[in-house]
């Protein structure tokens, strides 16, 4: 057994009811041109969107030969039985003609020119993004046909357009509560990161969509989306970073009365530079008070000299993030108080050995509601960076399924040109 790749055939990759509309244009019908838009997102009150992924679906799917003798003869099987009554075959509703003419005069490139705003750029919604035209009178049926793909740009353009307004949010409590280091690798860059693989529908959606949450931020677990921005976006080197983390698995199975064993060993074998460490596997407050703040302190303190930077970040990964954080944040406080320093706004800071991540129920309608109360509680929000899902849970979402459709109802319009006669 081996494992059974998946191969592309532009021509099976839209809904079954566009294979049949070559015949319901309008006589002498010449150009389809279509356009692509974000209406809005109603709920959220947001009203700029950021365009982001279509290079990848055009470098993905539609560059180059992708019409071959081997396609159309692939096409005109499946859908000669897709469109029987299950007995009979039905092979009248594939234009097999077309595909061939495709072939024949364009040597199986797509005739269709496509034009877009720069990718990253901030539009307000209700704009063009891009358009889509045939440039081979013959090919008019072929601009909508293509629209079930292209319009796939919603999820990284979502996701892009959540984890900006996220970011907004982050920048606007650090400001507030009195950051004063904005350059990289400080200020926002690092404050919201992807573990988004796992729950997201597939590999290309893990890929296309962390890539989206790196126009924002550069942090990130999800190897796919540096995949994602070497290949079709030009990045000459891994396009986020990470750290070396722990998860429940590599904690607990230390027992209970060796967790604090493990969190040393964690200490131990990544002496420099940052690591995450997961604290809530038994007691969390036990975890920051007795073992973060107690018996490992001095290995903590320790990963800053003249001559080395190092960091531990607390995970709590349980619990309401608001309440949890603001906790936490005040008992390390408290157990570190010999270093902890006021920023201008008066806000208290944990030293620069040690911070907290969030590592459940964060989202772009809870991370405000959680800084908000670090800055009543007079804590930095420099203290609390959180990390970032590629889905996230959506009301009445029929399926049940975490699906990122916030940003708004995406279409595409069309305007038919055509002649008489």
């Amino acid at each position: 057994m081996e494992c059974i790749p998946w191969t592309e055939n532009i021509i099976l990759l839209s809904d079954s009811y566009k294979v049949s509309h070559w015949k319901q244009y309008p006589p002498g019908t010449q150009y389809v041109y279509s356009y692509f838009e974000s209406r809005g997102c109603d709920n959220a009150g947001w009203n700029e969107v950021v365009f982001f992924g279509l290079q990848y679906f055009i470098k993905r799917y539609l560059l180059g030969p992708v019409v071959t003798k081997d396609k159309i003869d692939e096409a005109a099987e499946i859908y000669s039985q897709h469109f029987g009554d299950g007995v009979n075959d039905n092979p009248s509703m594939f234009y097999r003609e077309g595909w061939e003419y495709i072939l024949k005069e364009h040597g199986g490139r797509l005739p269709v020119e496509i034009k877009a705003v720069p990718e990253g750029m901030v539009v307000p919604t209700k704009t063009v993004l891009f358009t889509l035209v045939n440039t081979d009178p013959k090919c008019f049926w072929l601009t909508n046909f293509l629209e079930t793909l292209l319009v796939q740009v919603w999820y990284p353009m979502t996701v892009a357009t959540q984890s900006r307004y996220q970011k907004t949010s982050i920048a606007k409590y650090m400001e507030e509560t009195g950051n004063e280091q904005w350059d990289v690798p400080n200020g926002v860059t690092f404050k919201l990161h992807d573990f988004g693989f796992r729950g997201v529908s597939s590999v290309e959606s893990a890929a296309i969509g962390g890539c989206a949450h790196l126009v924002n931020f550069l942090g990130t677990d999800t190897v796919a989306s540096m995949i994602c921005a070497r290949d079709y976006y030009g990045s000459k080197k891994a396009a986020g970073g990470s750290i070396p983390a722990s998860e429940h698995s590599t904690i607990t199975s230390w027992g209970v009365d060796g967790e604090c064993d493990a969190m040393r060993n964690m200490l131990e074998s990544y002496p420099e530079g940052l690591v995450a460490c997961v604290s809530d596997s038994f007691d969390i407050w036990r975890a920051c008070k007795d073992y973060w703040g107690d018996k490992l302190k001095d290995l903590i303190k320790g990963r800053i000299t003249d001559t080395k930077f190092g960091r531990l970040v607390v995970r709590p990964d349980s619990g309401d993030p608001a309440e949890t954080c603001c906790s936490i944040l005040k008992i390390l406080l408290e157990q570190f108080k010999e270093d902890v320093t006021e920023t201008k706004t008066g806000h208290k800071l944990l030293p620069p050995y040690i911070r907290v991540i969030q590592g459940d129920g964060v989202d772009w309608e809870s991370i405000p509601k959680i800084l908000e109360k670090l800055k009543k509680e007079k804590i930095a929000a420099d203290a609390w960076p959180g990390p970032a899902a590629l889905q996230g849970n959506v009301k009445d979402n029929l399926n049940g399924a975490p699906n990122y459709l916030y940003i708004g109802y995406i279409y595409i319009y069309i305007l038919i040109l055509f002649k008489r006669g």
